[in-house]
């Protein structure tokens, strides 16, 4: 918008309505590198930059448009305001107050939850009245969950119904109360007879809570503790926030668990005020809170509040708290529509690839009845979350498509070696195969870390074991670069690093299939292999060495490109046997020889293309040229110059002028000469010369 001339230089407001949004949205500036951003530090200071005609960004909050002057902005119509969480208090007081300060402002409202009472709006307040008088809510069909979900912007969010006796929404409040109650005199049930009585007897009752504390620590310590993950408890109010913070604090430690609350010391007992952090402490809670609590990396050994890994609630954080690594919500709280929907969206942030979903787990009974909790139209919300049995359909479908990749006719699930070489024979050939194996397994590692420990699937673990074999093996084999190690890592996840340890011998592994190095002696240590193996282990050693090559010289495109031609006739079936073994030699003898080229010294590179030019230069010389050269990029390259073209120029004119003044004997001029300097800035570009990395070369082979 700053560089759109009919805009004249904007004033562009982004308006959250409370500050640790501002914050969130202060981060993600920075990390854009947006620049001429202004933080608003008070009203004055809002004030002062709206009348100075600020040019830029004003991050602020709504409230600090409280008893602003009319009109600051002189009606300017380059000014534009961008509100986020927009159903909230932009609409009220607040914002009245802000339109009136912006007048003649273009508005925009974002939202994932719009209102639309008599008295509260959204699509009225911020969208576009048409002549006819009819709102055009958006400007096109609105962006649901379901297109988030489908652009990765979101994950998934599973809800599972918990401890369904001491629910309490609906008929269910009557029901647990006639249990716990139903035998007491008729004069003690009838000072019990409203519905918040009840729900207060039932909800504070020590069982309930014992109850509820035991579930949660199990789900959390079998679930989501495993992978690194974190939860938060949603429960009524401050007292059941006490409550449940005592409870989980006695199972799963102090240094675990945290309450945060909103502080109210003129309402507050002192009980409750026992549990303040102020804004401080909590502002360094909620930063800390990010971090894995398991990390012992240098940076993160000061933050204690890093092992925080349950936060309970009741009124704080619902909305607007960005957590990644939040996983699981456990809801013991009455909540609707955007309020239900902003609370459980606190799951849905992606984070890493064991997050494949975000998890509710409702002990409330709100999710029994969730279409009628939230409210929306669907063709405006999408799907906003789903039953846990969905995760279990799911996993049982992706196993299915995975496994039927090796028809049990051709490949035999016996463990043998040839079943296995005929397994990554498949993924290699068939087309698409590999992609679908590669994708379709690791979304089943995801699926397998979410129900487990789950008796359904105790008739997979054995098949899931054999794919997690295979999935190594073909990383080990193709993307040795990517698999740090054959046994269990960080990246397989508590419950599949369990079943690597418990149900595939490593070892054994190594020796049947093992690591090469792509030397003198690869080929001959594969002679006494069957053919379709051999040329199996050559196809993945080539396969993996151009690949990290490629990333680091271009000059090895070519014998990219020959290998893709051989699997290509391999795939065709003009290609097999021993002829494909063969070719697949000489490319291996090419691309060692290409290796070893690029991993001779730079100036040694040089020296060898001086002398290709003129055999009559004594080595010297071409040594001493050589040396010259690479000074002469110390003057002009810098880091990262070879992604630059406004450097070779400079650079190519540098070298010329440096042998016709100094090499003007040694006939390297002759004929193309811009052709031959060329070919040393090329050599220069494919090594990723870094100034002084020839000189600390010498040294090195001194």
């Amino acid at each position: 918008m700053r560089h759109y001339t009919r805009l004249q230089q904007p004033t562009v407001i982004l308006l959250v309505d409370r500050e640790q949004l501002g914050d969130q949205m202060d981060r993600e500036l920075n990390s854009t590198g947006t620049d001429n951003v202004h933080v608003a530090a008070s009203k004055r200071d809002l004030e002062a930059k709206l009348t100075g005609d600020y040019r830029g960004v004003i991050l602020t909050t709504v409230h600090l448009f409280e008893g602003m002057p009319k009109q600051v902005t002189k009606q300017r119509a380059n000014v534009i305001v961008m509100a986020d969480e927009a159903h909230r208090s932009q609409e009220r007081d607040l914002g009245t107050y802000m339109r009136s300060a912006v007048e003649g402002a273009s508005m925009f409202g974002f939202t994932g939850t719009p209102i639309e009472n008599d008295d509260h709006n959204t699509p009225k307040a911020w969208g576009y009245v048409k002549d006819d008088g009819k709102i055009e809510r958006y400007m096109g069909r609105p962006y649901t969950v379901t297109d988030a979900l489908r652009d990765g912007v979101v994950k998934p969010i599973h809800w599972q119904p918990r401890v369904t006796d001491w629910q309490l929404h609906g008929t269910k409040l009557d029901i647990a109360f006639k249990r716990e109650f139903g035998h007491l005199p008729a004069e003690e049930l009838n000072k019990l007879s409203s519905e918040a009585a009840q729900l207060n007897e039932l909800l504070f009752h020590p069982k309930r809570i014992s109850q509820i504390a035991d579930d949660v620590v199990a789900h959390f310590t079998e679930h989501v503790r495993p992978n690194g993950f974190k939860g938060m408890l949603v429960c009524r109010d401050k007292q059941a926030v006490k409550l449940y913070a005592a409870a989980l604090r006695e199972r799963l430690g102090a240094d675990a668990v945290m309450p945060v609350i909103s502080e109210a010391p003129q309402n507050d007992p002192e009980d409750i005020q026992a549990l303040y952090l102020g804004e401080v402490k909590r502002k360094k809670l909620l930063n800390e809170f990010l971090i894995p609590a398991q990390s012992e990396l240098e940076e993160h050994r000061d933050k204690p509040y890093r092992k925080i890994e349950v936060l309970v609630v009741c009124d704080m954080l619902l909305t607007g708290f960005d957590a990644p690594i939040l996983q699981a919500l456990y809801l013991d709280k009455k909540l609707l529509n955007h309020s239900l929907l902003q609370t459980i969206a606190r799951v849905n942030r992606p984070y890493n690839e064991l997050k494949g979903h975000g998890l509710v787990l409702d002990y409330y009974g709100i999710f029994d009845h969730l279409n009628e909790a939230l409210n929306y139209k669907p063709d405006e919300l999408g799907d906003v979350a789903f039953p846990f049995e969905a995760i279990r359909e799911h996993f049982r479908k992706t196993f299915q498509q995975v496994w039927d990749l090796f028809p049990e006719a051709t490949v035999p699930r016996d463990g043998s070696h040839d079943a296995f070489v005929t397994a990554m024979k498949i993924l290699r050939d068939v087309d698409g195969a590999e992609k679908q194996f590669d994708t379709g397994y690791r979304n089943l590692r995801v699926l397998y870390e979410a129900l487990q420990p789950d008796e359904q699937l105790r008739d997979y673990v054995r098949p899931y074991a054999w794919l997690t074999k295979l999935y190594m093996l073909y990383r080990k084999k193709f993307y040795p670069d990517a698999s740090k190690s054959i046994e269990a890592t960080e990246e397989d996840a508590a419950r599949t690093g369990e079943l690597i340890r418990e149900h595939i011998d490593v070892d054994e592994l190594e020796t049947e299939f093992p690591t090469y190095v792509l030397d003198e002696h690869f080929l001959t240590k594969l002679k006494d292999k069957k053919p379709d193996a051999k040329a199996l282990d050559i196809e993945a050693m080539l396969s993996a060495e151009l690949r990290i090559r490629l990333d680091q010289d271009e000059a090895f495109q070519p014998l990219s490109e020959k290998l893709q031609r051989l699997i290509d006739e391999k795939r065709a079936g003009t290609l097999a046997g021993i002829a494909l073994i063969e070719e697949l030699e000489k490319l291996t003898d090419a691309v060692r020889a290409a290796v070893d080229e690029a991993n001779r010294p730079i100036a040694q590179q040089l020296a060898l293309k001086i002398k290709a030019r003129n055999a009559a230069i004594a080595d010297a010389v071409a040594a001493e040229i050589a040396a010259a050269t690479l000074a002469e990029a110390d003057k002009h390259c810098f880091p990262g110059w070879w992604t630059s073209s406004a450097v070779d120029p400079e650079l190519s004119r540098a070298l010329l002028f440096m042998i016709a003044s100094r090499f003007a004997a040694s006939g390297l001029l002759a004929d193309d000469a811009m052709g031959f300097i060329g070919g040393l800035v090329l050599v220069l570009k494919r090594r990723h010369y870094k100034p002084g990395a020839g000189a600390l070369a010498d040294a090195c082979d001194d």
